[in-house]
């Protein structure tokens, strides 16, 4: 059986330069640890657009290029939004090289 380390990054280690961009700390590496905190960027990014909360319709993730070093820079931008959907796609950058996309399609919550 193969062992793996745990790395568990907290939310609250991400640094929100603004609604749509945070900064993690260096030395997080795993595909799925950031591509987890990038879609915690972008859901927050989709929630505060549709000023309701969002639920997932689709992601889907793209590997680019190696996540290993340096700070992480994570970004959302909006593609689209209607009345009950937004889509929205997500960069995730380790030590200045891009390494993640995602693309993402949520459902505006009626209120």
């Amino acid at each position: 059986m193969m062992s793996a380390p745990d790395q568990v990054i907290p939310y609250s280690a991400l640094t929100f330069t603004d609604i749509h961009s945070a900064k993690g700390p260096a030395g997080v590496t795993g595909y799925d640890t950031i591509g987890a905190l990038l879609l915690s960027v972008v859901r927050r990014h989709a929630a505060a657009l549709a000023g309701a909360p969002v639920h997932p319709v689709s992601w889907s993730m793209d590997v680019i290029g190696p996540c290993e070093g340096g700070a992480l820079q994570l970004d959302s931008q909006l593609d689209r939004q209607t009345r009950t959907l937004i889509f929205i796609n997500g960069t995730a950058q380790a030590g200045g090289a891009l390494c993640l996309r995602v693309t993402a399609l949520y459902r505006i919550e009626a209120t």
